[in-house]
């Protein structure tokens, strides 16, 4: 197998565990939480879209490296200092 391709299939078996982990482990939290304190739909909602923030932040952080590389990276410190160094520059 070439090594670009196994470097993608493990790149998109990582992504696939480190979004369903957190949502499958949020998901099991909010039922056993709805069952101790009785509020039924509550807990479990609460904690499916904390999963759900959590798996997307997962998967940011992994293909973060992947993008910034690429043409369509925006570097956002490097971004706010030259918008500064602009606003500066027309002041005076």
């Amino acid at each position: 197998m070439d090594r670009k391709v196994a470097r993608a299939l493990a790149l998109i078996t990582q992504l696939s565990f480190s979004m369903l982990i957190p949502i499958a482990l949020c998901l099991y939290v909010g039922i056993k939480l709805d069952s101790y304190l009785g509020t039924s739909p509550v807990m479990l909602l609460i904690f499916i879209l904390l999963g759900v923030g959590a798996g997307f932040r997962s998967v940011y952080m992994i293909t973060r490296p992947f993008f910034k590389d690429k043409d369509t990276f925006i570097d956002v410190k490097s971004y706010r200092h030259k918008e500064e160094t602009n606003e500066k520059g027309s002041k005076s």
